[in-house]
């Protein structure tokens, strides 16, 4: 990660840590791990108050969590009130990246 961010701790961003995990840094899967447990407390939160049907994730960095949605599946049932957390399906959405962009395009045309 340092490599591909120039030498520079100030210049690694999720995009650095995303190469990093593809190119086989030994770092870059802890890092998206201890991302997946913070991701995962906040989803337990919010499975328990809105109880959703399903949890779609878009942006940059979801398309690289997907590799971890089986941690979160399987960790997700420690924090969990909720005991139907287990069958709610975790999605990537559509369209990827431009998921935002997509849903407000999607809102402007209402």
């Amino acid at each position: 990660m340092l490599t591909l961010a120039g030498g520079n701790l100030n210049k690694i961003h999720a995009e650095t840590v995303g190469e990093a995990y593809h190119q086989g840094d030994l770092l870059a899967p802890e890092v998206l791990e201890a991302t997946a447990d913070l991701l995962t407390v906040w989803l337990e939160s919010v499975i328990d108050l809105l109880e959703p049907d399903v949890v779609v994730f878009g942006g940059g960095v979801a398309k690289l969590l997907t590799a971890f949605f089986g941690h979160i599946r399987e960790v997700l049932p420690l924090w969990c009130i909720n005991r139907r957390c287990i069958e709610i399906p975790l999605l990537l959405a559509k369209y990827g990246s431009d998921a935002g962009i997509a849903g407000a395009a999607a809102l402007c045309c209402i």
